[in-house]
């Protein structure tokens, strides 16, 4: 099924106080300096509600948004250069689009190609933020919010293990495959950091499996959870603090040789897995990348 979105507005929606003269300039932290520039778009879907006066509900949704950018400035700012962002009050880009369809439409069979034509085109003048709220026909809209998803690591081992029997029948020599996980930090850290901090706070831990063993779900989710696990206080403070992780980015770059770079590169979502909550918050969604080959046997 093809959709049908009108763009029926666009505007900067500022913060509803300006940023005190001390916060002006957001440094980047190293996390922040090494992630690549890419966008991470999320969409979630709201049933229609009583409120019936789609103006009403408009300015509702960009009064919000004003007030919520007065507690996050770098938002409504603007990436000055590599190390830092001028939060200087320009504001985030607020779309809204009319979709010619019932919401249960797309969220019966949802396709990547559909659910892109609900997501803002962000241009190229350094905005942080981009919103589109996704009016439907039924009431119902879609727009962005930002999610945590759980009880990972058995879904990680079944999708883990499926990968490995892929490359497997591909490749009868390869030694070894490696699964990576995210890790959120701020909880991890002892204090943890405040609920509400901003940026790219995580790090990347990696789960290695023999090719020549037989997999197993219990030791695919075993082998992840002891790859989180050890994403500790002391492990991270140990890794950053005193230029560690520094100088392991070092080590790397001379293994790789004097030509080592860090390269921007666009978001393919390929040998990619993303978890979200389902929205009874009793299971979990997963949305698999792979190439098109791959799916199939997947």
């Amino acid at each position: 099924m093809d959709l049908n979105v009108q763009i029926i507005s666009r505007e900067t929606i500022q913060p509803s106080s300006p940023t005190p003269s001390h916060l002006k300039i957001y440094k980047l932290s190293l996390f922040d300096q090494l992630a690549p520039p890419v966008y991470a778009p999320i969409i979630l879907f709201y049933s229609p509600t009583d409120e019936n006066d789609s103006s009403e509900r408009s300015n509702h949704l960009k009064k919000s948004l004003s007030k919520t950018l007065t507690k996050f400035d770098p938002f409504s700012g603007r990436v000055k250069d590599c190390f830092s962002i001028e939060c200087n009050d320009r504001g985030a880009i607020f779309i809204e689009a009319l979709v010619d369809c019932d919401m249960s439409m797309v969220l019966k069979q949802p396709e990547i190609d559909q659910l892109q034509q609900l997501l803002p085109e962000v241009g190229s003048d350094q905005t942080l933020l981009a919103v589109q709220v996704n009016y439907f026909g039924c009431g119902g809209i879609a727009g962005p919010s930002l999610d945590h998803p759980t009880r990972v690591e058995a879904v990680s081992a079944l999708i883990w293990s499926a990968v490995i029997a892929i490359a497997t029948e591909r490749d009868k020599t390869m030694p070894i495959h490696v699964a990576t996980t995210a890790v959120n930090l701020p909880k991890r850290l002892n204090p943890p950091l405040p609920q509400q901090s901003i940026g790219n706070i995580y790090q990347v831990t990696m789960a290695n499996w023999l090719m020549g063993k037989t997999t197993n779900y219990n030791d695919l989710a075993e082998k992840i959870h002891e790859s989180i696990k050890k994403m500790n206080n002391e492990y991270i403070r140990k890794l950053h603090e005193g230029g560690g992780y520094l100088n392991m980015m070092r080590n790397a770059a001379e293994g790789l040789g004097k030509e080592f770079k860090h390269k921007s590169t666009a978001l393919k979502l390929n040998k990619v897995a993303v978890f979200l909550d389902t929205s009874d918050g009793k299971g979990i969604e997963a949305w698999v990348g792979l190439s098109k080959e791959n799916m199939d046997k997947f």
